[in-house]
Formats: C-alpha cells, structure tokens, sequence
C-alpha cells in the first residue's frame, strides 16, 4: 500500500481553458496573452515564462548544502524524501511515496512520485534521482535535476497536456559497494510494475544538469528511439549545444528501456566535480537549468 502525504490545509482552484489542440492552461496566462484562442504555442510560451532560475537554485542548495551527502538509504536521503514530497504537495499535487525498496545492504529508500493527468492516461515520465555518491553533496549530480523536475511540476500544475505527466524523484540510484550492479534500485523497481510499464508512452531522466557545456541526449538503444530524438531536435532548434550517441546505461533510464520504454537521458557535461566533495551549490549555472527546463516543457506539450 504505498503511503500518501498529505497537507490538509490545502487550498487550491484549477483554472482550465478549453484549446482546440487539447491542450489546457492557466486563467492568469490566458489573460496576459496577445493570442486569445488559447492555442499551443501561445500557450507554451506563456508557461516557459514562469520558469524561475531562484527556485530552482533555492532546492539544490536545500539538498545539497543544508542536507548534504545524501547516501541511499540513510537518514539525508530521507530528509530529501521528505523535503520532496512537501514541495509537489505545494504546488498542489498528492504526493506519493512507494513501498519500501530494499538495498542489497539492508537499508531502505523510497520513490517520491506525483502525477499531472493529461488528456490522455498514458504515461510520461520526467524522473530525477535524489539520492547523490559519497562524499559527494550532489548539487549536480543530482540536486539539479530534481531542481529540474520541480519546477516542471511547479510550472505545469494547473495545465492539461496531451499525455499524463508522471513526475518521479527516484532513490538509490548511485552504486551503494564495490557491486558495480548496486544502483539504480529505485528506477528498477518501479520498472517492475508491468501494469504501469504497459501504460507509459516514454521516460526521460534528467541528471545532472547545472554545469557543463555540452547537451547529451541519450539512451541505450534498447527501445523505440523517438522520445531520444524528439528532445535531441528540441535542443537543436533552441541553439543548445547537442550531442548524442552514446549507449549508456549510467542513469534511471537503464531499467524502463529494457522493460521496452522509449527513454532518454537528458545530461549536461563535463563536470570535473563529479562524485566529489567539490560539487556544490555555488557551482550551479542557472542557465544550464533555465535551458533544460524549457527544452523538457517544450517536448512535453509538443509530445504526440
């Protein structure tokens, strides 16, 4: 039975207006727009105004400076958890967290994960892993792209895109030993639920995306490649610095693409922090997380 957090003083009103695209969006959007038919692109160019570089920087500094080293299973990656869940409960979405994952150390971690319904119940993932490798505090790898995540669920709360928006926070997803097959816990358990792998359209997860200067997109090519692509194009006709082309399967893509889910990997490179206590908040670019953020809104309301 997975638990709900719940804040009970919640009180929010969804605004909806009717697109002939089927797409949704916010009253207040509407009524700053220049186009009064509601249509797409208006309204995608409204929502990619709310995107907001402090909020993002507000979370990262969150997890990785006050929390820390947030080891799977432990106590940080708890706080984180827990940090999370309040956050989409915010923004006013039911927060859910799953069953207990256990790790092949005997501690336990989570999946924090809120859905957006869409037009459509089949299933986007946008997934980030919380958990980060130490001694490292992660504010890159990956506070940065549950950054990320946040703010599309902030952003898209009161919309009604096509497909249903899952948006997913994964544990344990850093190798936890010397097994080099230890990670990745949280992403694979939720790849066993053949009901939901039956329903997804396609995954993307976003990890590590506050430093670097080249875009990758990428996945492992065990599965339909379209989702790889379309944000691949995206980036491209937003100028972004794209690469792609490795097959990898060194983020919570791994277990959705070998249950047979078009995935990709969204990742900014080269951090030369990676895994070390050196990769903290003040290294972040908020223009790194601006352009992912708007590239991933973008494939989102354009997905079909």
């Amino acid at each position: 039975m997975r638990r709900l957090f719940r804040i009970s003083t919640l009180l929010f009103t969804i605004l909806i207006i009717t697109s002939s695209h089927g797409l949704n969006a916010q009253d207040d959007l509407q009524s700053s727009s220049s186009n009064p038919s509601g249509d797409k692109p208006a309204i995608l160019e409204q929502l990619i105004e709310l995107i907001n570089p402090d909020r993002m920087l507000e979370h990262i500094f969150k997890l990785a400076d006050e929390y820390g080293v947030r080891t799977a299973g432990t106590v940080n990656e708890r706080l984180a958890e827990n940090y999370i869940a309040a956050s989409l409960e915010r923004y006013g979405y039911l927060a859910h967290s799953s069953d207990n994952i256990v790790l092949d150390n005997s501690l336990i971690s989570h999946n924090i994960w809120a859905e957006l319904q869409g037009k459509f119940p089949k299933i986007i993932i946008i997934g980030a892993h919380m958990d980060s490798k130490p001694p490292s505090p992660g504010a890159n790898d990956n506070a940065s792209g549950v950054a990320v995540v946040l703010e599309l669920a902030k952003i898209l709360h009161n919309a009604t895109p096509r497909f249903t928006i899952r948006f997913v926070f994964f544990g344990a997803e850093e190798i936890i030993d010397s097994n080099v097959d230890h990670h990745h816990y949280g992403s694979r358990f939720m790849a066993t639920d053949r009901h939901l792998i039956g329903r997804i359209h396609a995954m993307t997860s976003i990890d590590m995306v506050g430093f670097g200067s080249e875009l990758w997109i990428d996945n492992m090519g065990e599965a339909d490649d379209f989702w790889r692509g379309k944000i691949f194009n995206i980036g491209d006709s937003m100028g972004l610095p794209m690469h792609t082309g490795e097959r990898r399967a060194w983020s919570d893509h791994e277990a959705f693409e070998y249950a047979g889910v078009p995935s990709a990997w969204v990742h900014w490179r080269y951090d030369p922090e990676y895994h070390s206590v050196g990769d903290t908040p003040d290294r972040i670019d908020p223009e790194l997380l601006v352009s992912t953020t708007e590239m991933m809104l973008r494939a989102i309301i354009e997905a079909d």
